[in-house]
């Protein structure tokens, strides 16, 4: 009986030996995250970014524009 290897997919758990594109992981992150902020402060940029830690809602909309988030 073979046992297979569990693939560690977790973002913390990342194997860098080979690189890894660190941007593209935060850019996912963002693109998965603000989303799900906003739906749950109901469409409230400033509730949305208390949620995720931001400064305030102008910071939220800067990371929006930048990883593309609408």
């Amino acid at each position: 009986m073979f046992v297979r290897p569990h693939n560690n997919t977790s973002l913390l758990d990342r194997d860098v030996s080979q690189g890894i594109d660190i941007q593209n992981i935060i850019s996912d992150l963002v693109r998965q995250y603000i989303p799900k902020a906003l739906a749950h402060a109901n469409g409230s940029k400033s509730k949305a970014a208390e949620l995720l830690g931001l400064k305030n809602y102008q910071t939220l909309t800067n990371w929006m524009d930048k990883y593309d988030v609408k």
